[in-house]
């Protein structure tokens, strides 16, 4: 169930219509119909900061992420593709860049407890010796959250923190008492 809210929920935020989503899915159409009414019910600031974006792509063609970068959309501007495209720029361009500043950042500590592997978009890879791991995860927390300037859709500034989780392990796999003792375990930042 996780699952399929999940890809419902990312499908209907990024402007996915019912049909396409239930094919996804495999659920009946009515069933995601019914779902995002939920979701505009409950959650009516997506949809119009879809319009908003569809509205700036309409007139403007191009927007810009919190982060100062700058895409203009060539497609033809009314398209669904052009307009989704749109919607899904910001906050994955956002996540991505705030995620390889991140890692930047971690770098330039050149502490050498602390090793950055890979860049997942929204993910983080490293490693840390064990000894050290209790004290090198506060610091590393510290250097990975940012906070930094949004404005709305209606001009109000704020302060936005993208919040980071983290798991710990000896190997990649999922951590199971009996099966993968050594298998990641979700960090508690605390």
């Amino acid at each position: 169930y996780r699952d399929i809210s999940k890809r419902a929920t990312h499908g209907t935020s990024y402007g996915g219509t019912a049909r396409t989503i239930a094919r996804v899915t495999k659920l009946e159409e009515k069933i995601i119909e019914e779902f995002q009414a939920k979701l505009r019910r409950n959650f009516p600031g997506i949809f119009e900061w879809q319009r908003w974006v569809a509205h700036q792509i309409q007139t403007k063609g191009e927007l810009v992420t919190p982060l100062g970068f700058r895409r203009k959309f060539f497609g033809r501007r009314h398209d669904d593709a052009t307009v989704r495209a749109a919607i899904a720029f910001v906050p994955q361009s956002t996540v991505g860049r705030h995620t390889a500043n991140g890692i930047r950042r971690l770098r330039a500590l050149r502490d050498p407890g602390i090793v950055c592997m890979s860049n997942g978009h929204d993910a983080v890879t490293g490693q840390t010796p064990s000894l050290l791991f209790p004290e090198k995860m506060p610091l590393i927390r510290q250097t990975l959250i940012k906070p930094f300037p949004v404005v709305d859709i209606h001009g109000k500034e704020r302060i936005m923190t993208i919040p980071w989780d983290g798991a710990t392990g000896r190997n990649w796999g999922k951590y199971h008492k009996d099966k993968n003792p050594n298998g990641l375990r979700e960090y508690k930042w605390a």
